[in-house]
């Protein structure tokens, strides 16, 4: 049971209609037994994330950490993100069923989609039909969450020289690093991410954009204007769905 409090007014919501039984979804089943814990835990914050997969989810919840070790006490940014969204463990593409499956439960659900053809599908079927999704933010063009990890480590690239990634074998170059992290070894490789997280916290100027892409999240999932020029925003012919896109090249960071 979740106790929902909009504008004063208390509404207590169960996490489903009905019990789960053997005719549940793949995605009631993952979101509600598998991953029980993470979705619980996401959706008691003001606002709800919804990203592509669940290596999206993993990435996302290590820049939490990532923010929070490393936020500045005068960072006029914060690190709201960990405060205020929740992050769902969305099931390999399934965002649509997800998102359907939690609209009766929560009033605050944002969609994260990669900027590739498939992210573009999705944001698509999520802004039609008749009851067309509030909040979509995607990835800058052809972007996947590997070339999110990528462009913060592009702010310093000795972070993949650190001697705790050694025996990862990340490439040299650092252009190089977004193919390499598609890779499957190392796209399924939560020890290779928490590491490559850690040494992130070491560098400055990678934290600082993990801070920054958290604040710009943050904000458009609570509803708020994100910093100046950090998105593009077009509301859909619907009227109401609104496509933020992140900028990678916003100044400063």
């Amino acid at each position: 049971m979740l106790m929902v409090n909009r504008v004063g007014a208390l509404a207590a919501k169960p996490l489903l209609p009905d019990p789960i039984d053997q005719n549940a979804t793949a995605v009631r089943r993952s979101l509600f037994l598998t991953e029980r814990p993470a979705t619980v835990s996401a959706v008691m914050h003001p606002a709800v994330l919804i990203p592509e997969g669940k290596f999206d989810a993993s990435w996302l919840r290590l820049f939490g950490r990532v923010a929070d070790l490393t936020e500045l006490p005068a960072d006029p940014e914060g690190a709201t993100f960990t405060h205020e969204v929740g992050v769902i463990p969305t099931k390999d593409a399934r965002i649509n069923e997800t998102y359907h499956d939690l609209a009766i439960v929560h009033p605050a659900l944002t969609c994260l989609v990669d900027g590739d053809q498939s992210g573009n599908d999705y944001r698509n079927a999520l802004s039609g039909g008749a009851s067309p999704y509030p909040r979509i933010i995607q990835w800058p063009n052809g972007w996947t969450i590997e070339d999110v990890v990528a462009w913060v480590c592009t702010a310093d690239p000795t972070v993949i020289a650190h001697a705790d990634l050694d025996a990862f074998g990340l490439p040299a170059n650092i252009a190089a690093l977004a193919a390499h992290l598609k890779t499957d070894g190392p796209k399924r490789d939560e020890i290779l991410h928490t590491s490559l997280a850690d040494v992130i916290v070491t560098k400055p100027a990678c934290s600082r954009r993990v801070r920054h892409i958290l604040s710009v999240l943050a904000a458009i999932a609570t509803g708020k204007a994100p910093p100046a020029n950090s998105a593009a925003q077009v509301t859909h012919a619907n009227g109401i769905t609104i496509h933020s896109t992140f900028n990678d090249a916003f100044p400063g960071i």
